[in-house]
Parts: C-alpha cells; sequence; structure tokens
C-alpha cells in the first residue's frame, strides 16, 4: 500500500509541475507521458485525476485494451470536445489504489527534459 501511495504522489507532483494554467479545472500540460511497469504488464501514464471525493486515479493508456469507438471518433475533432458522460468516458483510463494494491514492486521511466528559456532558467526543473 505504501508504493502505490508513493506512486500517486510522485505522479501527482509530477503532472502538477507542468500545469500551463492552474485556475482551470481540467489542467493541461506540455509533459511527456510517465512509462510504468509492473510484474508481467506495463502502461503509459498520460495524466492525474483527483475527485471531489479526495480520491486519486492514474489515468492511463493500456495495450490490452482497445478504446472505445466514442473516443475514437473524438479523436478526429478539431479544438475541444465534451463527452455527455465524462465519468464513463474516462472509465476504461483510470487506475486507483485498488489496482496498485495488487502489486509490492512499480518501475517507472520518465523523460527529463530542461527547456532554457532566455533567462537561462528551467521550465521544467527535475
Amino acid at each position: 500500500a505504501k508504493a502505490g501511495a508513493e506512486l500517486m504522489d510522485f505522479v501527482e507532483q509530477y503532472f502538477q509541475s507542468g500545469v500551463l494554467d492552474p485556475t482551470q479545472r481540467v489542467r493541461r500540460t506540455n509533459l511527456p507521458p510517465i512509462y510504468f511497469q509492473h510484474v508481467g504488464h506495463s502502461l503509459t501514464i498520460i495524466g492525474f485525476e483527483r475527485l471531489k471525493s479526495g480520491s486519486k486515479n492514474l489515468l492511463v493508456f493500456d495495450p490490452s485494451f482497445h478504446d472505445a469507438s466514442y473516443i475514437t471518433r473524438l479523436t478526429n475533432v478539431e479544438g475541444e470536445w465534451r463527452h455527455p458522460l465524462p465519468d464513463m468516458a474516462l472509465r476504461p483510463y483510470r487506475r486507483g489504489t485498488r489496482y496498485l494494491k495488487n502489486f509490492r514492486e512499480f518501475e517507472l521511466l520518465r523523460y527529463v527534459m530542461e527547456l532554457l528559456p532566455v533567462d537561462g532558467k528551467p521550465l521544467y526543473p527535475s
């Protein structure tokens, strides 16, 4: 349980470090995904979700699942899109603490980029 909680905290901090507009309810970043490995399986962590209840979820792409047709249709839409039931749309992409409790060990791989703006300070410090 401790490893799962530490993983959640790390992922939340990682994505929070790159938030473009903290005033928005859904916060976007330009950060690359985190590659997540546990015994026998790997996932790509593309985001993090904290619900009003306080529960946390990793948002992942899982190669063992195919995207639903209602999601793939949205990938061809220009600009922002809305789903009438966002909770239902995100359900297959969520991995919460209950999922993480099944594993004692995890490996993470993240790409560390250091972009230097004009003033010479890193935009995304490690």
